[in-house]
């Protein structure tokens, strides 16, 4: 670095300590250099005036040309916590701390980062790096007790919540569903999950307001992403709403689910989805895997009847009717099938008569 940058960056640093910020970024702009400490004194000043993004960029043009600097890469993490994006600063802070292990304020942000994304255990041990690196200050001794009570606290309202959410589910189980979803908004009023709004999605789509669960169930994935039963009850809601757009949008749900966990009975619901989008082969696929896992499965080979009768093949759909009576004989729904398919095959009904007595299911 040249004499006349270190002389404009110092004037910088005077102004910025007066909270001068426009003048210092005039200052700089005016004589711009191809240095990271020109990028990192503009990245700081274009975060103290709210240019949040402008910041970012300047940061990492400094990282470009000084990529082994622990401090350019906490100072980028001090713009996403500005930003209240606590993910991004604790990656950028983990960057930071593989550069230089040894800063206990890098573990004392990513503490503060990791208790605002609710990660409790990981600010905790923060802040105990931090005052192993640094043992006489008090301040890393208070925050701990902080981080202490804090977990306490969410502990104490976290078990109030699972009260909440049991006492949801057992009226669910009862299929009083009024009473559950109220039970669920005040469960998560204290505590978000997944599985609190998934279940209260579910409960709203049993009191046909399927738009408002589809709302609950679309938080549930994005707290639970993992969880395939989230994508399922994604993916039967937006066929209850109907309409061709909305089953496609299922048939990506249900792909979803069957790559997190590839259970039968979520091939089974997919083929249905393939029926009402007239893809009949891909819905004999589905159920032919279903059938794999359980041979004997009556609703599954009632199914197999159901896509061979929507694709015309009537002796096919009267053959597994039947192998679906011979295990289930008292099944009423099964029987009108069979029996709308002997009328259609002896054209005492046509086809489209044939679907509405209960084609799909």
């Amino acid at each position: 670095m040249d004499e006349k940058t270190k002389q404009i960056l110092e004037e910088v640093r005077e102004l910025n300590k007066q909270r001068k910020f426009q003048e210092a970024l005039d200052l700089i702009n005016k004589n711009i250099e191809d240095d990271p400490a020109v990028y990192n004194a503009l990245g700081f000043i274009k975060m103290n005036l709210g240019k949040y993004k402008e910041s970012l960029k300047d940061y990492d043009e400094a990282i470009k040309r000084e990529k082994n600097s622990a401090f350019l890469y906490s100072n980028k993490a001090f713009v996403y916590f500005r930003m209240q994006d606590w993910k991004n600063t604790i990656l950028e802070l983990n960057n930071a701390i593989k550069k230089n292990p040894t800063i206990p304020e890098f573990y004392e942000l990513r503490a503060k980062a990791n208790m605002l994304n609710n990660n409790t255990k990981e600010s905790l041990e923060d802040i105990e790096e931090a005052i192993k690196l640094a043992p006489t200050q008090e301040k890393f001794y208070e925050k701990k007790k902080e981080i202490i009570n804090i977990i306490q606290l969410k502990t104490e309202t976290d078990n109030i919540a699972e009260n909440i959410f049991e006492n949801a589910r057992e009226h669910f189980k009862k299929k009083e569903f009024y009473t559950a979803a109220a039970l669920l908004q005040k469960a998560i009023s204290i505590k978000e999950t997944g599985e609190f709004y998934e279940l209260i999605g579910i409960c709203k789509n049993n009191l046909n307001n399927f738009e408002e669960g589809l709302k609950d169930l679309e938080k549930a994935k994005k707290l639970d992403p993992k969880k395939d039963s989230i994508y399922r009850n994604i993916a039967k809601t937006l066929l209850s709403l109907g309409g061709m757009t909305n089953y496609k949008k299922s048939l990506k749900e249900y792909d979803t689910a069957i790559k997190l966990d590839p259970k039968p009975i979520w091939y089974f619901e997919r083929s249905y989805v393939y029926i009402r989008l007239q893809e009949n082969k891909k819905a004999l696929e589905d159920i032919n895997i279903t059938l794999k896992f359980d041979p004997n499965n009556p609703m599954f080979l009632t199914r197999k009847g159901d896509i061979y009768a929507y694709s015309g093949n009537i002796d096919k759909a009267i053959e597994y009717y039947d192998k679906a009576l011979v295990i289930d004989p008292l099944n009423k729904e099964i029987y009108d099938k069979k029996e709308g398919a002997l009328l259609a095959k002896e054209k005492k009904i046509d086809f489209s008569q044939f679907r509405e007595k209960g084609m799909y299911g």
